[in-house]
């Protein structure tokens, strides 16, 4: 590998799995599927098939849990579940929860989720600041600082001078 120069490389996009589209390149560097393909990269086209059979509804988290309702009961609950197949209620996609994950669920009193891991992951990235930075005054000091929030949004902005002030 290092005659030929590929020692320390990353390995060639033609070897990746995964589509362009399904990767967190995607999310810091969006681009059409047309300009993925255009370069020669892969492209995860989603299956459309709409979801056939009867979906699994999520009993409240308490119903799982042999503390509350029982051990025969919470473990028809739990085997239910995992037998089960979940239909997003944002994408209509359908999903499974694992052993590990609803075990978690329960020791967190946390209640199954409704929606696909992806949409989760899309909604959790959509709170995100934007990508783009904007020049900005501290709020306390004045000083010139670069930041991801708007100079059109309303939230104090320090520097790190003053933000240590503050917390320390």
């Amino acid at each position: 590998m290092s005659s030929t120069g590929e020692w320390g490389e990353f390995f060639p996009h033609e070897l990746s799995p995964f589509g362009y589209n399904e990767t967190v390149a995607n999310e810091y560097f969006p681009m059409t599927e047309s300009e993925v393909r255009a370069k020669g990269w892969n492209w995860h086209t989603e299956d459309t098939k709409p979801f056939e059979g009867t979906a699994y509804v999520p009993l409240p988290i308490r119903e799982y849990d042999e503390r509350v309702v029982g051990f025969e009961t919470a473990q028809k609950n739990i085997d239910a579940v995992l037998a089960g197949t979940i239909q997003c209620e944002v994408t209509k996609k359908p999903f499974k929860i694992i052993k590990q994950e609803l075990l978690f669920y329960i020791e967190n009193s946390i209640p199954i989720p409704t929606k696909h891991p992806d949409q989760r992951h899309k909604e959790r990235m959509d709170l995100r600041n934007p990508r783009t930075l904007y020049e900005r005054t501290c709020s306390d000091c004045g000083k010139e600082i670069i930041t991801t929030y708007s100079p059109e949004k309303s939230e104090k902005v320090v520097c790190e001078d003053c933000y240590r002030k503050l917390v320390y």
